[in-house]
């Protein structure tokens, strides 16, 4: 809206060009009228129709844009104020003012056109020339008043409305008096908002801008209630949580909201940037911004190569999906991305400059904002074009980039924070990981993901896996006390998770612990637990390992799992019998005591003080862990010692042991011999059965 710092002027030079923008405009309709052209008409139809409805609901939000704009390209403390006041006038009023640059003769022109705008569309957001048409959604005549320098303390530069309906007969008198009808015809056929009409006396409240230090104000008299509802409307949807809108404004450092009713504040609130530099590196920058409510993000700005952004255009117009005004860009551009130094954001947005509609897309979660090619009133992204396909992939090499400074411990920045830098949607991952390479690091190498359990420590994509293990004993908390490094902090919210699926996925990760996972994990516990749990945690232990692998028992076989007498811990590995402990009656022998090391070293014994259940030593039969104690398959396991003997005084032991075994009585030797599939009853003990536990004597 500004154009430059305009150069001290009378006032009535100003007026005279507020004067003669209007009659000018009724001499070119005449001058067309006679040539048979309809231009004017046209006109009027594009800026009262279709801009009009293009920008339907966007009006206080193109007024914002046009106020940051009016502030230096360095500036950050640029103020703004938005007031509604609705006891004012017929039915309410509506204000913007900001402290920027005052109106220039070249601003006041462009004001004026369609389409036709005096900004440089590289530094600022509004370089469409047709932003500010949108006020007719709510006001017929919008004022505007403006200083003639900065810092002026007076609204003694342009001052002037778009024409009323009234105001075509007046011009129309001045342009031909001889001409009746002729004002009717400018009414019809003239776009009001191209015809200007000097304000000399100021309202009150505008007069109050001016003692504040404001250097314009556009001020919006509403039409009917139904456009001061659509104005609350507005203002609500601007101070949307879940899109600050104060976020890229550069150059404001304080937006104000204001909705005031007969002198007392209904509802004021300001909206503070605050900026702390956190690193600034070969045209990257990071900061940490605090906005409303507190809410920090941590924003990576990265300047763009010309030649990029020269390439998009060309290749965009050639194409013709890119719009016509990127022909005069010239230069480098800008990509931001924000994400939160603290929670999740629920849904990320895409910005140009001010927040665009959640039909834009959500690349990531957090903020992302560039001078993106969009529709007219910057609500959504054009279809896919090489402008727009340009500014995301400089955005992934940027967080590509940030993400290898964290690396090399460079930059820190918080476990979340990291995450929703990386973490983008699914559609871009292959770019991401591109930039990844191009940055230096794979992003298989990058160490992104928390994990649980003492320490901060991050692990590589592939690693992590996302287990809580709802069992009582063995679950993610036991297994991360034991020392198992893979699995991911329960401090990382849902919403994160769920994106980082989609990334791990790159890396052929769904982050779900497979079996044989599983039961190494679960003999890191066993091995943990060894000298410090109790009979009742191991119980609990196998229990929920029943839960886990109910059919497939496969993966633990060889897992040293079984808490046995010994104090060791056994697998089921083939290589040893481990057995429950012998069923026997009060006072009977222990057929399994005093063993010879030979045998011994062939058998465990799950520990008696284990107070297993039912179900769970059903179980582990099944699973073939563990078998309930046999005198027969003992004996077996002697006779094969036996056959593969030479020393006599490990004969002796051996033979000892079988005949304690058979001298037991019937039901403490084999309670359970039915189970033995193929085990044949023993003679007595007395006999010898041919070929069984005999060996010559070696003298």
């Amino acid at each position: 809206m500004s154009g430059g710092v305009p150069e001290a002027e009378a006032i009535e030079s100003w007026r005279e060009l507020v004067v003669a923008q209007g009659l000018n405009q009724a001499r070119l309709y005449v001058a067309s009228r006679g040539l048979g052209q309809t231009d004017a008409r046209e006109l009027k139809g594009v800026a009262e129709g279709t801009v009009r409805k293009a920008y339907a609901g966007r009006t206080v939000i193109e007024l914002l844009q046009n106020a940051h704009d009016a502030h230096q390209a360095d500036r950050g403390d640029g103020r703004a104020e938005i007031l509604l006041r609705p006891g004012e006038g017929a039915h309410g009023v509506l204000y913007v003012a900001n402290d920027g640059y005052p109106l220039s003769p070249g601003g006041f022109h462009s004001m004026c056109r369609l389409g036709l705008s005096s900004k440089d569309p590289a530094t600022n957001i509004g370089h469409k020339g047709v932003g500010f048409k949108s006020v007719r959604q709510l006001c017929d005549a919008p004022e505007v008043y403006s200083a003639s320098r900065p810092g002026a303390g007076a609204f003694d530069g342009f001052c002037f409305r778009f024409a009323q309906p009234e105001d075509f007969d007046a011009i129309a008198r001045q342009v031909n008096p001889e001409e009746e009808g002729l004002g009717h015809e400018l009414r019809e056929n003239v776009s009001a908002l191209r015809v200007t009409v000097p304000v000399d006396e100021l309202p009150p409240q505008v007069e109050d801008f001016a003692t504040r230090g404001y250097s314009t104000v556009v001020r919006l008299p509403l039409r009917s209630p139904r456009e001061l509802g659509e104005a609350r409307r507005q203002i609500v949807q601007l101070q949307d949580p879940g899109a600050p809108f104060e976020l890229f404004l550069e150059r404001l450092g304080t937006v104000t909201v204001r909705v005031e009713d007969e002198g007392a504040d209904v509802d004021s609130r300001q909206y503070l940037r605050d900026v702390t530099a956190v690193l600034s590196r070969d045209g990257l920058r990071v900061e940490e911004i605090t906005v409303r409510g507190g809410l920090r993000l941590v924003v990576v700005t990265a300047d763009v190569d010309p030649a990029v952004l020269a390439e998009a255009a060309r290749e965009g117009l050639e194409e013709g999906t890119v719009d016509d005004a990127l022909e005069k860009w010239e230069g480098g551009g800008q990509v931001q991305i924000a994400v939160p130094d603290g929670p999740p954001l629920p849904a990320g947005r895409m910005y140009s400059f001010l927040p665009m509609t959640p039909e834009a897309g959500e690349p990531l979660g957090g903020y992302l904002n560039a001078p993106f090619d969009s529709d007219l009133a910057r609500r959504t992204l054009k279809a896919d074009n090489p402008w727009n396909r340009a500014l995301i992939s400089q955005a992934m090499d940027a967080c590509a980039r940030v993400a290898a400074l964290v690396r090399n411990k460079e930059l820190s920045l918080a476990d979340g924070t990291l995450l929703d830098l990386m973490c983008w949607q699914s559609s871009y991952l292959p770019r991401l990981a591109s930039a990844c390479e191009q940055a230096g690091v794979p992003l298989a190498e990058h160490a992104l993901v928390p994990t649980r359990g003492p320490g901060h420590r991050r692990i590589l994509l592939v690693l992590a896996k996302q287990w809580s293990g709802d069992s009582e004993y063995f679950n993610a908390d036991a297994a991360a006390a034991a020392g198992v490094a893979d699995l991911i902090d329960p401090a990382v919210e849902e919403v994160r998770i769920e994106r980082l699926k989609s990334l791990a996925l790159t890396c052929g990760n769904t982050l779900v612990p497979g079996a044989e996972l599983l039961a190494g994990w679960a003999q890191i516990v066993a091995r943990h637990w060894a000298r410090s749990a109790t009979p009742e945690q191991w119980a609990g232990f196998y229990g929920d390992l029943a839960v886990l692998f109910p059919v497939n028992h496969a993966p633990l076989l060889h897992q040293s799992l079984l808490i046995c007498a010994s104090g060791r811990l056994a697998a089921a590995d083939g290589r040893r019998q481990v057995f429950f402990p012998p069923r026997r009656a009060a006072g009977a022998e222990d057929p399994l005591g005093a063993l010879p090391p030979q045998l011994a070293a062939l058998i465990e014994v799950i520990d008696p003080k284990v107070p297993l259940s039912e179900t769970t030593r059903a179980w582990m039969i099944r699973a073939k862990l563990a078998r309930e104690y046999s005198s027969a398959t003992l004996l077996r396991i002697i006779a094969q010692l036996m056959v593969g003997s030479t020393e006599p005084q490990a004969l002796t032991g051996y033979l000892q042991v079988a005949l304690r075994i058979w001298r037991m009585r019937p039901a403490d030797r084999e309670p359970f011999a039915a189970q033995e599939s193929g085990a044949a009853r023993p003679h007595h003990p007395g006999r010898r059965r041919r070929g069984a536990l005999h060996r010559p004597h070696q003298a």
